[in-house]
């Protein structure tokens, strides 16, 4: 029984250690977040399932499941939300691109995954 508790106190002792000594000493180490300087605000949370749509949209306009004048529509309404959020027009630009990576993303995983054996 004295075992187990001593078990107990140490493993304690270890959890704390890790987090508290540990991971801060290892954030000094990380990789810089952006290399070009320009990074992108997070997307606003008002916006992030218009997003989503757009991302649906755009894989969808590849498959031939909606037309071109519906992406725009779609489009148009994720980057005025984007504007009302207060983003800029380069930060708009670069999030629709991040976007529309992504959809391409989508598509590309999604072919793979339908491809026959």
């Amino acid at each position: 029984m004295k075992n187990l508790i001593v078990l107990a106190i140490l493993g304690a002792a270890g959890y704390f250690a890790y987090h508290y000594f540990l991971i801060p000493w290892l954030d000094d180490f990380a990789p810089p977040e952006s290399t070009n300087g320009f990074s992108i605000p997070p997307i606003p949370d008002q916006c992030r399932v218009k997003g989503e749509i757009v991302v649906d949209a755009i894989h969808d306009r590849k498959t031939g499941k909606i037309s071109d004048v519906l992406l725009d529509q779609y489009t148009l309404r994720f980057k005025t939300c984007l504007k009302n959020a207060g983003f800029s027009d380069p930060d708009i630009q670069e999030t629709y691109e991040k976007i529309n990576q992504r959809a391409q993303y989508k598509s590309k995983t999604a072919t793979i995954e339908a491809a026959p054996d």
